[in-house]
């Protein structure tokens, strides 16, 4: 038989049969949608239910748009457009669910006719994850390269909380340290706090921190804790009735305190504020981890740094106190 091949049947669409074309869309790792050219759902599989964040029967006769964020309408109604009149391409949007959350998408579109009507029908996937990890790698490799002794301890604990904001789903950060003695505790660094809210916070942290708080236990326990329904908690709290109306404003509900440890030394808590329903993961909580050690590491670096400008600044007080008392002896001797 050497030197023979071969032969396979080749199956086409009209062979393979409607029920199994219909299984392999149904059963797609990737979103299926086809789209009319009112922009309504004409067939979705289950994947593309499970990104949209609804059953996949409820996006049939719905406008797609009510699935995107509104800053991504225009872009994307582009490229509806193109795709009806037989420009294909390759994209990426970001998908709004019910519950507010977004998840980015890359999708690729193609056109079609049915009795005469033009259908756009689009396979795509959700890279939120990988979108991510980018930017937390990125924030990372962008807080270690900032984190010098050539700025303040404020200026470098600023930008650590910004890169947070950035890197991450939270929409503020704050950094608060403790002093040597253990017992002070004040924001240092913060970011994502609009107008005066930030002094409003901090004036009322001064004290609700030295009562029984999750950010108090994350620092002596030196455990991360993740705190929901903070909005209720603190309009609760006789502490915060000063800045109730600033609290009614703000966007988070869910704080995560991670204590800022130096070689099993407690240095403070990076504190990350995120929006109402947020459901942290696992690698949400190590990224923040991750950045609180960078913090710690910059943190005693400041403060090494500063103990030894102080040294050598006394150091220099006393040689000049030295050279003062020889030039003064000398004096007097020449007096003498």
């Amino acid at each position: 038989m050497d030197g023979q091949q071969s032969t396979h049947t080749a199956f086409g669409p009209a062979q393979l049969g409607l029920p199994v074309l219909a299984h392999i869309l149904n059963a797609s790792a990737d979103a299926i949608v086809v789209i009319d050219e009112n922009r309504r759902y004409l067939y979705a599989n289950p994947a593309a239910g499970e990104i949209a964040g609804l059953p996949y029967q409820d996006l049939i006769g719905r406008d797609f748009l009510d699935n995107i964020a509104p800053r991504m309408h225009e872009t994307i109604l582009t490229g509806f457009r193109k795709s009806l009149t037989g420009f294909p391409g390759r994209r990426s949007s970001i998908v709004v669910r019910p519950d507010g959350s977004e998840r980015d998408i890359e999708y690729s579109t193609m056109s079609l006719h049915h009795e005469g009507r033009p259908l756009v029908a689009s396979i795509f996937h959700d890279i939120t994850d990988e979108l991510q990890q980018e930017r937390e790698a990125s924030a990372l490799a962008q807080i270690a390269s900032s984190l010098t002794l050539a700025q303040s301890m404020d200026d470098t604990l600023n930008a650590l909380a910004a890169s947070v904001v950035r890197a991450t789903r939270a929409v503020a950060c704050s950094v608060v340290l403790v002093d040597e003695s253990g017992q002070d505790v004040k924001t240092v660094g913060a970011d994502g706090f609009p107008g005066d809210a930030l002094e409003a916070y901090t004036s009322t942290w001064s004290a609700a921190t030295q009562s029984d708080s999750m950010v108090l236990r994350a620092l002596r326990e030196q455990k991360t804790y993740v705190i929901n329904d903070v909005r209720a908690k603190n309009l609760a709290n006789p502490l915060y009735v000063p800045i109730h109306h600033i609290v009614r404003r703000m966007d988070w509900d869910v704080v995560v305190a991670t204590p800022i440890i130096y070689h099993d030394f407690s240095l403070g808590v990076l504190c990350s504020y995120f929006g109402i329903g947020t459901h942290l993961s696992n690698n949400e909580i190590d990224i923040l981890t991750a950045i609180a050690n960078q913090a710690a590491v910059a943190i005693e670096n400041q403060r090494l740094y500063q103990k030894a400008q102080g040294t050598a600044a006394l150091e220099e007080r006393q040689r000049l106190a030295r050279e003062l008392h020889d030039s003064v002896s000398q004096a007097l001797y020449g007096i003498g």
